[in-house]
């Protein structure tokens, strides 16, 4: 005879749920956050020249928090020759905003949000071009109570409610900054836009595209929604985030991010150009964030490990994102607490 399942009632079912994502239970490293990549883009000014260094809408951190994002990836440097002051930037682009500045918006907003582990903040702080800046940025988080961590072993088993502990500031909110200590799962492949050979084959450098394909120019995908060639990229794309889930978070203490954004490359650019794209358009046109959410509502992705999840244009369904990785987190409880009721 088949096993029998009891029923949950409504106590262990309300206890399961929260057992999902229990911060005292939940290692930080997977405990769910949308990072907002290249964060300090959002004081980008918009407009042509920026075009693709632009990965956050404008508005400052505030905006970014209230769209969602809960870590950022924050590259300061370098020093304004003229002032002194810490910037920030994204590869070549400069970001014209004190990092001091920065830092006292992230205060404010967690100091009117202290209402638990959901508005915990982690601040990966990487790429700050010289020592001296790190020192400087050091300096600053001293000053504002904003712990850090730079011996990534420290992180090792550390649960939500243990960071929530450290990461406490004095006037109220939870911070926790880490330099360089979180696995990027950086691939450069999973691209927008490029050229591939009329049999699907991938033009991976110049030689290859300078090549005649049986006689023929490759041709151009983009990732567009209105696209007969987005199935391409957006494959890629979806077997990339089951790629990075599936190996989970590093053993070493490090925290991970999965990158679900459109990486740029000089292809992808190039094509971008010719459709009047940027990075932001690439989300916004593809519907990346809104289709991430939709794949795990629908559970067709793992997400019971999952930790920093890294978007371009957080104000684009992030939250859509987060309420649809509890929703499977719970069920996955749900689940396995079923299970244990075999009769």
């Amino acid at each position: 005879m088949a096993p029998r399942l009891a029923p949950l009632g409504p106590l262990l079912a309300a206890g399961v749920a929260a057992a999902a994502l229990s911060p005292g239970e939940t290692p930080l490293a997977e405990w769910p956050m949308i990072m907002a990549h290249d964060s300090a883009t959002t004081y980008l000014e918009a407009g042509l020249l920026n075009r693709w260094g632009k990965t956050q809408p404008s508005g400052g951190f505030t905006r970014l928090l209230d769209c969602g994002a809960r870590a950022f990836d924050f590259r300061p440097g370098p020093v304004d020759n003229d002032t002194g002051r810490v910037l920030a930037h994204h590869a070549r682009y400069l970001v014209h905003h004190e990092v001091s500045a920065m830092l006292d918006e992230l205060v404010h907003w967690v100091a009117g949000h202290a209402d638990g582990a959901d508005d915990l903040v982690v601040l990966g702080i990487t790429d700050f071009r010289t020592e001296g800046v790190k020192s400087s940025v050091q300096a600053m988080l001293r000053a504002r109570g904003i712990p850090y961590y730079e011996d990534c072993a420290l992180l090792k088993g550390l649960t939500v409610a243990e960071a929530m502990q450290k990461a406490g500031l004095p006037g109220g909110g939870h911070v926790l900054a880490i330099f360089d200590c979180w696995a990027m799962n950086y691939d450069p492949s999973v691209a927008c836009s490029g050229f591939q050979w009329a049999d699907g084959r991938e033009v991976a450098t110049e030689a290859d595209r300078s090549a005649s394909g049986a006689g023929r120019l490759p041709e151009t995908y983009t990732c567009y929604n209105d696209s007969s060639t987005k199935d391409f990229p957006l494959a890629r794309m979806y077997a990339y985030i089951d790629k990075v889930l599936a190996a989970g978070p590093p053993d070493d203490g490090r925290l991970y991010t999965v990158q679900a954004l459109w990486q740029e490359t000089h292809r992808s650019v190039e094509v971008g150009l010719l459709h009047g794209s940027s990075l932001l358009n690439q989300e916004s046109w593809s519907g990346l964030n809104r289709l991430v959410a939709g794949r795990i509502r629908a559970g067709e992705v793992d997400v019971r490990r999952l930790g920093m999840l890294e978007v371009n244009n957080v104000c684009d369904s992030s939250h859509e994102i987060v309420a649809a990785i509890r929703e499977q987190r719970r069920a996955a409880a749900a689940s396995g607490a079923e299970r244990a009721l075999l009769v």
